[in-house]
């Protein structure tokens, strides 16, 4: 199913989450110690600039719009939800740990890896099913909301959906 123009922006935080996944699942196991705390701390810092952003988006205004349709598959709301909890446990180990840096390359790779995962699952399973349960005013309001609290970010025309998760 081709995806919704509304849901680019949510799309394209994917892509970018997908790229900081990626770099940390290919690279890390050459990194030295201060290459991996690098790693560490840009990580850290794409979360808080970016990815609990994308979280909150999904959680307080696509996900609830979603359980108000009577055809919800609400295992998905509880997968996503669960996910979510997930990588905020493990950037909260990622804070934790400064001095063991075979264990912070270990919990790198499963950021990594449960990141990846649940893109994809949001992408193949999550958006496919918000688009069969909800219609375009729905989609509109979701956009309008999310442009509204969180500014110009998914209004930039480099918005446009990654031929990847197309």
């Amino acid at each position: 199913m081709k995806r919704f123009e509304q849901l680019y922006y949510l799309s394209w935080d994917h892509r970018s989450a997908l790229m900081e996944a990626f770099n940390v699942s290919k690279y890390v196991d050459e990194f030295d110690n201060l290459q991996t705390l690098e790693k560490r701390n840009s990580i850290i810092n794409f979360y808080e600039k970016d990815l609990l952003l994308h979280f909150r988006a999904e959680e307080e205004i696509l996900l609830p719009r979603m359980t108000l349709n009577s055809e919800v598959n609400i295992e998905l709301i509880r997968k996503t939800l669960d996910d979510h909890i997930l990588i905020h446990s493990l950037i909260i180990l990622l804070k934790k740990e400064t001095n063991d840096f075979q264990k912070l390359k270990s919990i790198l790779k499963e950021f990594a890896t449960n990141l990846t995962a649940h893109i994809r699952f949001e992408e193949r399973e999550l958006f496919e099913h918000a688009q069969s349960i909800l219609n375009n005013n729905d989609f509109n309001e979701i956009q309008k909301e999310i442009t509204e609290r969180y500014g110009d970010k998914y209004l930039s025309p480099s918005c446009d959906l990654p031929e990847e998760l197309a």
